[in-house]
């Protein structure tokens, strides 16, 4: 086992069990009447450690998926080990007028403005950073189309069917009753820049500088856009679409679960919303669903136990998610902080509720002109996202009801 990793889990098992003794500790004095604030203090202070801890552990987890997915002669490391394609990507990077193999074989990817598509490796490449830093491209249903707008139908409320004998009628059942999604496809772009300098040197890997500059920017981009983005110019976010009392759910909108309390936990048994948001979903869904909340919700939701113990457990073991009621959590901080009637905790099965559709295809541009001294390299792609199902997913508005 990597001993950074056997570090990380020996302090999260350690800091846990410091956790939930002074959290024990916070909870018995509230009953008492008592002050807590240097209890607070000090929880705040093992969150912390348990919340690092943590992190290393997924980070690990993240890094061996993406190990488990990657084939061999994807962009990264060393260019001698690189294939053809890639190479000639790196030479015209360098020098717009050596890469003339890359050129030519990009002919058919050339936009009007001189760039060119990249070659598989590199996409591929960009496709890993963005996969791993953007939770949302994680948890949802991705594929790759070919159109500027993907067209997907849902069927909401099934066909119909009965029982019969062998020589009994069958009478006829209902018709599927079907919604057409449409997903847009978006434009977004970075443009990460080199100095001349740098580019000058023929040992520096453009190739995996851009997987890197550009994957990160993209993800940040994504990240954001698929929790609260809204049309027309971005995909359309979880958040974005109309909210209704989940015992008043209907089809086109989100049915959310009221915390109690308006921009805050309820003053008593907290814990119970997030128990009811599980309960609100839908049996078919529970089997793949997990909880999505940025760091801050985390370290509330972590103090909450019922009579059968703590609703949050720690990972101990790379490639097993941190859990909430027994379902994994995930950290964004693209999800809004509590406040007064914001929708800061989302519960459900991802790939069966969001879309997300790449177009396929990046582009680079090279531009030695714009900024003198430097290099930019502006780089397209083209995605959308949306809800797909939206009985799939349930959300909780910090509100009274």
């Amino acid at each position: 086992m990597d001993p950074e990793l056997k570090k990380a889990l020996d302090e999260l098992q350690s800091s846990w069990a410091s956790y939930k003794k002074a959290n024990d500790e916070r909870l018995a004095a509230l009953e008492k009447g008592q002050g807590v604030a240097e209890i607070e203090a000090k929880l705040a202070r093992i969150d912390a450690d348990v919340a690092k801890n943590q992190k290393i552990v997924d980070d690990f987890s993240a890094l061996q998926a993406q190990v488990n997915r990657m084939n061999l002669g994807t962009a990264g490391g060393d260019v001698g080990g690189k294939s053809a394609a890639l190479k000639e990507f790196n030479a015209w990077a360098h020098d717009k007028d050596a890469g003339q193999v890359f050129k030519a074989s990009a002919t058919e990817g050339a936009n009007t403005g001189g760039g060119f598509m990249v070659v598989p490796e590199l996409e591929a490449g960009i496709d890993r950073v963005s996969m791993n830093q953007c939770v949302m491209r994680q948890l949802a249903d991705v594929k790759t189309v070919g159109t500027s707008e993907a067209q997907l139908m849902v069927n909401k409320g099934g066909s119909g069917g009965g029982w019969a004998d062998e020589i009994g009628t069958r009478s006829e059942t209902s018709t599927p009753s079907l919604d057409r999604i449409s997903i847009p496809i978006r434009d977004m772009y970075a443009n990460p820049l080199a100095s001349q300098d740098l580019i000058d040197d023929a040992a520096f890997d453009v190739a995996a500088w851009l997987e890197d500059e550009a994957g990160i920017v993209f993800a940040e981009l994504e990240g954001e856009a698929f929790i609260s983005g809204a049309l027309p110019t971005r995909p359309r976010g979880i958040l974005s679409y109309p909210t209704v009392a989940d015992a008043s759910y209907a089809w086109g909108k989100v049915g959310y679960i009221a915390s109690g309390k308006a921009g805050a936990w309820a003053d008593s048994n907290p814990a119970n919303a997030i128990i009811s948001l599980q309960g609100a979903l839908k049996g078919a869904y529970q089997n793949g669903a997990s909880f999505i909340m940025n760091a801050a919700v985390m370290s509330d939701v972590r103090k909450f136990q019922t009579s059968y113990g703590y609703l949050w457990q720690p990972s101990f073991q790379a490639g097993t998610p941190q859990t909430l009621l027994g379902k994994p959590v995930y950290i964004d901080d693209n999800m809004p902080a509590i406040a007064a009637d914001a929708y800061s905790i989302a519960y459900g099965d991802w790939k069966r509720a969001y879309a997300i559709r790449d177009r396929q295809g990046i582009k680079v541009l090279r531009d030695p002109y714009s900024k003198k001294g430097f290099v930019e390299f502006y780089t397209t792609k083209r995605v959308g996202g949306g809800v797909r199902n939206f009985e799939a997913y349930k959300v909780m508005k910090f509100a009274a009801s």
